[in-house]
């Protein structure tokens, strides 16, 4: 019983210890961007937010482990929200299976609307991305979602491009997979170095 106590109190110390050091860490920018892209806000999540719901099927919820977090959102001209970043440290305990239940939320989202190709080939900076993109710039409250996994720092990285219908500034959809390109090669290296 002593034994188990002891042990119980040292998982409780080095989540705590972790906790703390991801949350005295510096937030990892300004990052250099392109396209006239810049940061426009920052939220820190709230330090007793331990976990999040993700739905991964229809009906079926899983709990994300959030050891800290920050949304970062860009905008590209006039104010125009361009992405929503949110950068996130898991617990080192529960990375791989919210890796996993992230790979399924990310797989899940664009089943519930058609007009959609997912991509699990990109490399950015020797992360590997889990991606989907609408075929068309007229459907969908997003226009494309790509998530990177850090597995050595247990991080991720969200990326969420919204769809901002006629006040999107891409004129085609080739216009805004290039521009997602290039931000996605500068924001991944920038957060995730």
């Amino acid at each position: 019983m002593k034994t188990l106590i002891v042990f119980a109190l040292g998982l409780l110390l080095t989540s705590c210890a972790s906790r703390q050091a991801c949350l005295l860490k510096e937030p990892p920018y300004p990052c250099i961007l392109s396209n006239d892209i810049k940061l426009i806000q920052t939220d820190y999540l709230p330090v007793n937010n331990r976990y999040r719901d993700i739905m991964i099927q229809r009906g079926l919820t899983a709990k994300i482990s959030v050891n800290c977090g920050i949304r970062l959102l860009y905008s590209m001209k006039q104010n125009e929200i361009f992405a929503n970043v949110k950068y996130e440290m898991s617990d080192s305990i529960h990375y791989l299976r919210d890796k996993k239940n992230i790979i399924k939320y990310t797989t899940l989202l664009p089943i519930a609307e058609d007009s959609t190709e997912i991509d699990t080939s990109i490399i950015i900076s020797g992360f590997k991305t889990y991606e989907w993109t609408r075929t068309s710039l007229s459907v969908g409250q997003f226009l494309s979602l790509s998530v990177f996994f850090d597995d050595i720092n247990y991080r991720i990285l969200y990326v969420y491009f919204p769809n901002l219908g006629k006040n999107n500034s891409y004129s085609t959809l080739e216009d805004f997979k290039t521009k997602k390109a290039l931000f996605l090669s500068e924001i991944v290296p920038c957060l995730l170095k």
